[in-house]
């Protein structure tokens, strides 16, 4: 299979975001279209990570969901997720071209940088976090290795973060395929990692004990709050699927390998994580947050480095195909004179940046509430943002063109509608965050800003009607 992906030499055609750039259409050559299982092996490449592995032990550990409300969570907001990701998926289909073309149409030609620029800001975000984590397994390794690296406590998880982050630059600067390949490879191994802990667990305590001694449910706002988290997690790759789509052979391929790879990938792996995050205290005394933390606690050496080994390949997969090289070459479509290395270290930058307050903490240079508080805080921003963009997108796709006829493509620099409720949307997100007195806005600012961007369409819809009635008259 021939990975046309967003960070692909084909994507790499599309940039600077120019008309005269941007290609109407694919050729019809059969021979590069994607079948079901090649969209199933690629998402369950990039949906089975350390992350979608954290949602599920969040939603035990952080909002007290017992396992089976943690588990239909997981089953409904990902499902509602799937359902969205059709939409979105549908355009790249339809026109044959990927989401940057996509989002050019709707934003207009200069007006596009904006959620090309969030897009990219997304995937440093996750590119950090993810990091954090590679990081971690560098650490235990070193550790498990060489028993003397203890001694340097958090300082050797810092270390572990930039060689990481050194690692992906030097991957991505000699080239990405064969990782690519290693991606649907090394996921299937952190499902059998899964099961493995599971069974290993298991021997320690019954996890049906565990289900019946939560007994004691969770408030009506942890139930939200996880919904929201769970939401940003899924939702977020959505905003991608028309990279992917283009290159389906049929409308049921995508659609299938989309079920299977990113709805049941992702769901099995939560649900990982939400029967390990849940039996960690009884079997270790802690909640572990990470499966990096919980494989260390395995007691046999060898299978522990195994283990840390194998999470910390499927991790380098994942950040470097998904994360760098989206959002380098979005880098580079946005500034134009910049060189491939400009780009890969301006994403570091700003990666490191996001990552910043768990590597002071580990650091003890600062106070914090650690690598979860990080995760959960990034999602809330992020995801708040990513939900309004998705819903502009499709209003403008399924609605507005649909109502006045016209073709989907933006012909203006400026789509002005779409930029101010963008704008609206990125400064009510982080107001409410930086509000220490309203900060539990933030929850709940993913929701309001979608409900902003109906708003804001009926009013322009008002205003534009009422110009009419006025120039009628």
């Amino acid at each position: 299979m021939k990975y046309h992906q967003a960070g692909s030499a084909e994507s790499e055609s599309l940039l600077p975001l120019e008309i005269r750039r941007v290609p109407e259409k694919l050729s019809d050559g059969i021979e590069d279209r994607w079948q079901w299982f090649d969209y199933a092996s690629l998402w369950s490449g990039i949906v089975i990570c350390v992350s979608g592995y954290s949602i599920g032990t969040l939603l035990v550990i952080k909002f007290g969901l017992t396992i089976l409300q943690a588990l239909t969570m997981l089953a409904v907001c990902g499902f509602i997720a799937f359902l969205l990701s059709l939409l979105t998926a549908a355009p790249g289909y339809e026109h044959r071209t990927n989401t940057v073309v996509l989002l050019y149409r709707v934003f207009g030609n200069k007006g596009v940088i904006l959620p090309v620029t969030v897009r990219m800001m997304v995937c440093c975000g996750w590119f950090g976090i993810h990091s954090l984590f590679g990081g971690m397994a560098i650490n235990l390794i070193l550790c498990s290795v060489f028993p003397s690296w203890m001694q340097l406590g958090g300082a050797g998880e810092v270390v572990g973060y930039f060689t990481f982050i050194l690692i992906n630059l030097i991957v991505f600067r000699h080239g990405i395929k064969s990782l690519i390949k290693l991606q649907c490879f090394c996921a299937p191994l952190l499902l059998v990692i899964g099961v493995l802990l599971i069974i290993w667990a298991n021997h320690t305590i019954d996890f049906n004990f565990l289900k019946t001694a939560q007994t004691e449910p969770a408030q009506v706002s942890d139930l939200i709050q996880a919904g929201v988290i769970v939401c940003g997690s899924w939702f977020s790759f959505t905003f991608f699927m028309s990279d992917f789509s283009q290159f389906s052979r049929r409308k049921s391929d995508y659609i299938i390998g989309q079920f299977v790879g990113f709805y049941l990938g992702k769901l099995l792996f939560g649900a990982f994580g939400v029967l390990l995050g849940a039996a960690s205290l009884k079997i270790t005394g802690l909640y572990h947050f990470d499966i990096v933390s919980l494989i260390n606690e395995v007691g046999s050496p060898v299978a522990r480095v195994l283990g840390l080994v194998i999470v910390l390949m499927a991790t380098l997969t994942t950040t470097v195909a998904a994360c760098l090289a989206t959002s380098s070459l979005d880098l580079e479509s946005l500034v134009t004179k910049i060189t491939r290395r400009q780009a890969m270290l301006i994403v570091s930058i700003f990666a490191t940046l996001v990552a910043l307050p768990q590597l002071l903490y580990r650091l003890e240079m600062i106070s914090y509430g650690g690598l979860i508080s990080l995760f959960t805080d990034f999602l809330k921003v992020y995801s708040s943002v990513i939900n309004g963009l998705i819903v502009i997108f499709l209003i403008n796709y399924y609605v507005l063109n649909k109502i006045n006829g016209t073709s989907f493509k933006s012909v203006n620099d400026y789509c002005w509608q779409e930029c101010l409720l963008s704008l609206l949307l990125i400064a009510f997100t982080f107001l409410s965050y930086l509000s220490d007195k309203y900060n539990f806005i933030c929850f709940y600012s993913g929701f309001v800003n979608i409900f902003v961007v109906f708003l804001g369409y009926l009013l322009f819809g008002l205003i534009r009607n009422k110009k009419q009635i006025m120039c009628n008259g």
